[in-house]
């Protein structure tokens, strides 16, 4: 995971679980280092489009793209393999939501929102953000943590180097 000011380049690897099952072709080995609509100039940039897209050939040849989700029924053109990698799955538009989501997160600042509740005795890492009506209880959280809105941290539990982003956690004592 990045924060969306950070400029390094992702690549095939860091799809991990959103490429299952799919067909993967062309430039495998391209990266790309932000998100972009095949509308808009798409250089360096992890895109979508469907195949019912009436100038979809134009596009791509235009768009300077580097990966792209992409249904299973667009045929790649033949000059864009060396430059491009093709991941064709089922809904394009989803998996390139759920890699926006998962790789491009907008920085955070550290702190505890005024409404969380947090134990007097939880130990609070540096670099922790603590989301609204979150509930901390006695318990230790590491740096660089992130707990999200609504999550409820449980007593007997250490944790470390974690993201519940946007998730109600429950995790209870084991």
């Amino acid at each position: 995971m990045q924060h969306a000011s950070d400029p390094v380049g992702y690549g095939l690897k860091d799809l991990a679980g959103l490429t299952d099952g799919a067909k993967v072709s062309g430039n495998t080995s391209a990266t790309f280092h932000r998100a972009a609509s095949i509308l808009d100039d798409c250089k360096g940039a992890l895109s979508w489009i469907r195949s019912s897209l009436p100038d979809k050939e134009q596009r791509l040849m235009n768009s300077g793209v580097s990966v792209i989700f992409c249904d299973p029924q667009l045929v790649p053109p033949e000059s864009l393999l060396p430059t491009t990698c093709f991941i064709a799955v089922d809904n394009p538009k989803r998996q390139f939501a759920r890699a926006v989501s998962r790789l491009f997160k907008p920085p955070r600042s550290a702190g505890i929102h005024p409404t969380a509740l947090v134990h007097q005795e939880a130990v609070i890492g540096s670099n922790v953000s603590v989301g609204a009506f979150a509930i901390i209880e006695k318990v230790e959280i590491g740096q660089d943590c992130h707990i999200g809105s609504y999550s409820c941290i449980k007593h007997g539990i250490d944790y470390h180097n974690l993201d519940f982003t946007d998730l109600v956690q429950y995790v209870y004592t084991a």
